[in-house]
């Protein structure tokens, strides 16, 4: 039986050419029993896609802080960008995930 976890997805088709905009960076927390923790595993930044008609997103992304809040937005590159489908809450979800983030320009 196929499952949503088992699907790709075509990030470059789904984003597009033009770069993505990090527009907020925020921790990401570890959950145990559906009760946050105060060990944080990872950010969560913030990201408007221009090509998915300017979608938000969060991008996950683990360890330590790559990049401050900006003021405004950085245009991104990401490492690794992952688009997946999951099930939570009895609802279909998109997440993204990547493994690193350079910005290509400061906005702010």
């Amino acid at each position: 039986m196929l499952k949503m976890s088992d699907l790709i997805i075509d990030t470059a088709k789904t984003v597009g050419k033009e770069p993505p905009k990090v527009t907020d960076v925020r921790p990401k927390y570890e959950y145990r029993d559906k009760v946050r923790t105060s060990n944080i595993l990872g950010y969560n930044y913030e990201t408007v896609f221009p090509g998915m008609r300017m979608e938000k997103l969060n991008v996950a992304i683990e360890g330590p802080a790559l990049l401050e809040a900006p003021n405004g937005y950085y245009d991104v590159q990401f490492d690794g960008l992952e688009i997946y489908i999951f099930w939570a809450g009895g609802e279909n979800h998109i997440g993204a995930r990547a493994k690193g983030v350079k910005v290509l320009k400061d906005n702010t």
